[in-house]
């Protein structure tokens, strides 16, 4: 007879499969990737006209308003490019830039730490509410513990509307427990 030996071309053992697995799933990740994928082309908008403010040192704090008063929400670091919006130059003269940042909305930073380029950029003026940093909020109204408006006693005991205050009685004397007059003897 005739016999004919079995063996492969490419012997496959139990660890070339475990090997092989993770770059076998890598491959349809990647597959699915490239067939999922919607590309579309955007055109960038030329920046003409867009100001920026250049951080000059090695940081810059990024403000919820125009002042050193304001929270600070963010940093900046050194040579970051800051969209501007809008100046204010507060009653000490100092000029604060309102700048954009898609992570914090619009935020203030100091012009101490900043270069505007293009240097002779027409920035508009921003308009604030509020120069302290405190929110502009009204304060609750005083009780008046049953006393009219203008604070004099017009003698009906603050009782205005018909409902009699609660009648508590006034507070009595408790009594101590008296010591006895002598001690009694120990050894007795």
């Amino acid at each position: 007879m005739f016999y004919k030996s079995r063996t492969s071309v490419l012997p496959i053992n139990r660890n070339t499969v475990v090997a092989a697995t993770p770059i076998f799933f890598l491959l349809l990740l990647a597959l699915w990737t490239l067939l999922n994928i919607n590309v579309s082309l955007v055109k960038a908008q030329p920046l003409t006209n867009t100001v920026i403010a250049v951080v000059k040192r090695s940081n810059a704090n990024l403000r919820e308003g125009p002042g050193t008063q304001y929270r600070i929400v963010g940093k900046s670091l050194s040579g970051a490019a800051l969209p501007v919006i809008g100046k204010y130059d507060n009653k000490f003269g100092q000029r604060w830039y309102k700048v954009y940042l898609r992570a914090l909305g619009d935020v203030w930073v100091s012009g101490t730490v900043v270069t505007i380029s293009p240097t002779n950029a027409d920035i508009p003026v921003a308009d604030i509410t509020q120069e302290n940093g405190i929110p502009n909020t009204a304060l609750p109204p005083a009780p008046n513990n049953g006393l009219p408006a203008s604070g004099i006693n017009t003698g009906n005991n603050g009782n205005t509307g018909g409902n009699n205050p609660p009648n508590n009685p006034a507070p009595q004397p408790t009594s101590v427990p008296q010591q006895p007059a002598t001690t009694p003897d120990p050894n007795a």
